[in-house]
């Protein structure tokens, strides 16, 4: 039977932090579930990314390493998390990643796993790297997605624990060819490029504030992406997801499960209308005022930029001080289509 043991992270620069792993699974896979930035490039013993040093406890050989390590850095307790399980409580020194800014710039080729429909202009792409060449990146991050000839920006909608298979929110719009090819004619098995990552949209891992999300429409994405990671950190300061939206939302199921499964989680579906975005605004902005101390909160927002404009304002006229704010503008959103039905 597998065995449930401790791992004790002690990176320079950072807050200690915890998470278990089994003694059949390798400690980068345990810290990648966990929600960790942990620095790696494959997950088979190829590239030397993972490379970390044993503090204290025993570890055990899962996978034979191509990467060499020295005999002297052996001894010196240096091994490599992707092909090591613990066999006892544990303390490790282990790279991570502190900022997107830290994140190489990477182009790597990945293969279409499934292409699933939302809703009649809405898809979910899933892809997925090889085991020797994974994506890293944040939650929150955006990348550039290529084939043939189109390429457009778009926010990664799935957790970076999982480096190998990426998942994508992507609508339809006349001016985006890589959707009207996704659309059209993109095949299960096909090859797409990822080019990134990009962006600055990340999640405040060291707040004790509550986590305040507010989505509109397929903004979603990389709203999913940090509360995913919130989870995964399994962090204590409660979270309220507002998800604006002409139609019940697409993915309503998932968030409604989050609300049944964890405690503090709080999901509310705001019903988008016809309106001025002045009035939308002032209407969400009554209803946060109304059901929270907003300016005890931190704020995740993804929106068209004139919405998030609007609100940011607002929100900061309300006591919200700058660093509580981080906002993700949506591209291909034109300002008639904040304000009216499709």
């Amino acid at each position: 039977m597998p065995t449930l043991h401790t791992v004790k992270i002690n990176a320079s620069g950072a807050p200690s932090t915890t998470f278990e792993c089994s003694s059949r699974e390798s400690i980068l896979q345990a810290g990648l579930r966990a929600g960790l930035p942990l620095r790696y490039k494959c997950t088979n013993g190829s590239c030397g990314e993972c490379r970390s040093r044993l503090l204290s406890g025993t570890i055990e050989s899962i996978q034979v390493a191509d990467y060499p390590l020295s005999q002297q850095q052996r001894a010196n307790g240096w091994f490599l998390s992707c092909t090591h399980a613990p066999l006892s409580p544990l303390q490790i020194n282990t790279p991570l990643f502190s900022d997107s800014i830290e994140i190489p710039h990477q182009i790597t080729r990945a293969k279409v796993k499934k292409i699933d429909l939302l809703q009649p202009d809405l898809a979910l792409l899933t892809l997925r790297t090889s085991r020797s060449n994974t994506f890293q990146f944040l939650a929150g991050q955006e990348v550039l997605l290529s084939h043939l000839l189109a390429t457009h920006r778009y926010p990664i909608a799935s957790c970076p624990c999982n480096g190998m298979e990426l998942d994508f929110h992507i609508h339809r719009s006349e001016t985006d060819l890589f959707s009207q090819l996704l659309f059209s004619s993109l095949k299960k098995g096909e090859h797409v490029t990822l080019d990134g990552p990009r962006g600055h949209f990340l999640l405040n891992t060291q707040s004790q504030r509550r986590q305040i999300f507010i989505a509109w429409e397929y903004g979603f994405a990389s709203i999913r992406s940090l509360i995913e990671q919130h989870i995964s950190l399994e962090k204590e300061p409660p979270i309220s997801l507002y998800w604006l939206s002409q139609h019940p939302p697409y993915l309503n199921n998932l968030a409604r499960s989050w609300g049944a499964v964890l405690n503090h989680f709080d999901y509310q579906w705001i019903a988008r209308h016809a309106t001025p975005i002045e009035s939308q605004v002032s209407k969400l902005v009554h209803q946060l005022r109304q059901e929270l101390l907003v300016e005890q909160c931190d704020f995740y927002i993804s929106a068209p930029a004139e919405l998030l404009i609007l609100l940011s304002e607002q929100l900061l006229a309300l006591g919200v001080a700058e660093h509580q704010l981080r906002g993700a503008p949506l591209i291909d959103v034109s300002s008639d289509s904040i304000s009216s039905e499709s």
